[in-house]
């Protein structure tokens, strides 16, 4: 995003926070296609996903006047359909998120060469069960880079950790990810999980 395109998104969220429908319309058609990737990420059934961003805005409407500014727009529209996630997921008693996932989420070049092919359900129900077994902060540092393609410094911002954290944790998530995927497909022994 252009520094124009800050200050226009800055002026629409304060036309918003004032009451203006018509800012409040143009701050969700911005948002609401990253806002419904980021609910796919983490439920099951995109129904489930689109009730989820609609309570989201909602939620944000309403709470609009309050709004400080401390976060960008973007990044507290993040948290709340996160913590709508969350809720839901307790709610069903699931715990992974889910989305199209793909096993590009970690460095597919380590995996052994003579792995048999598998149809793209069979990857990503591989993929979804090796993040059902991420600690909490792993899943969703890895979804936000990976999936999202969120950036080393926003990441840094968006968890309070130093940006040597960041790496770290990414690292450690990639390698337990891949650790993961190897043990689920009777992988290949412990020399071929290099982090």
């Amino acid at each position: 995003m252009t520094e124009i395109d800050r200050l226009s998104n800055r002026a629409t969220v304060d036309r918003a926070r004032l009451g203006d429908m018509n800012a409040f319309r143009e701050l969700v058609r911005t948002y609401k296609v990253q806002a419904l990737a980021i609910a796919r990420q983490r439920v099951r059934d995109p129904e489930d996903a689109l009730d989820i961003v609609q309570e989201a805005f909602l939620r944000m409407h309403r709470a609009l006047p309050r709004f400080r500014g401390d976060a960008s727009i973007e990044t507290w529209l993040h948290r709340i359909i996160v913590n709508l996630a969350i809720d839901h997921n307790r709610k069903s008693q699931r715990r992974i998120p889910t989305v199209e996932l793909s096993e590009n989420l970690i460095d597919t070049r380590e995996t052994a060469a003579t792995e048999a092919p598998e149809t793209d359900t069979a990857a990503r129900d591989r993929v979804h069960a090796a993040m059902d077994q991420l600690s909490h902060d792993h899943r969703e540092i890895l979804l936000r880079r990976t999936v999202e393609g969120t950036s080393y410094a926003d990441l840094a911002k968006t968890f309070q950790i130093p940006l040597g954290t960041v790496m770290s944790r990414l690292h450690t998530a990639r390698a337990r990810l891949r650790r993961s995927l190897e043990m689920n497909a009777g992988g290949a022994g412990p020399n071929s999980c290099r982090a």
